[in-house]
């Protein structure tokens, strides 16, 4: 899971960087731990493909160039030691109206053996301030909050 986290914070960064650079760093980053991978990218489109001793995943995405790029989005598929897992990014922009108006909206999903989580946050440019609607379905229990932030 660390390795997911990584990856999804790098590709947030990706934007400003080579494509090779880009590619070359990711790739030493997921290595290493002993892990074998295979890091693509090509203008904004990114796919990475990893395993180890634990986990294997593949990665599918569209890199965003802003703060609230409504172009991003992100796939990641993976099989672990607990089973399959599936987790989700898609960006929608910038809310026009209604209560949350000015703020970006974003959607993750997380599908697992143990569960699913899915959740719609929208956040200020400094996410110093958003709302969070969170709604999951887990082995010991079944959730729907909301928070402010």
């Amino acid at each position: 899971m660390k390795k997911i986290l990584i990856l999804l914070v790098v590709l947030l960064v990706i934007a400003g960087c080579g494509s090779y650079v880009a590619e070359e760093a990711m790739e030493e980053e997921l290595e290493a731990d002993g892990g074998d991978a295979e890091v693509d990218i090509d203008g904004e489109e990114i796919s990475i493909e990893y395993s180890d001793d634990e986990v294997e995943y593949t990665v599918e995405g569209t890199a965003g160039d802003g703060w609230c790029d409504e172009d991003l989005f992100l796939n990641v598929e993976g099989m672990t030691d607990d089973g399959e897992m599936t987790y989700t990014v898609e960006v929608y922009g910038v809310e026009e109206s209604g209560d949350y108006e000015g703020l970006c909206k974003g959607e993750v999903t997380w599908i697992s053996s143990d569960g699913s989580m899915y959740y719609v946050y929208y956040f200020d440019e400094d996410e110093e301030h958003g709302h969070v609607i969170l709604t999951g379905d887990g082995v010991f229990a079944s959730y729907n909050m909301e928070y402010d932030f």
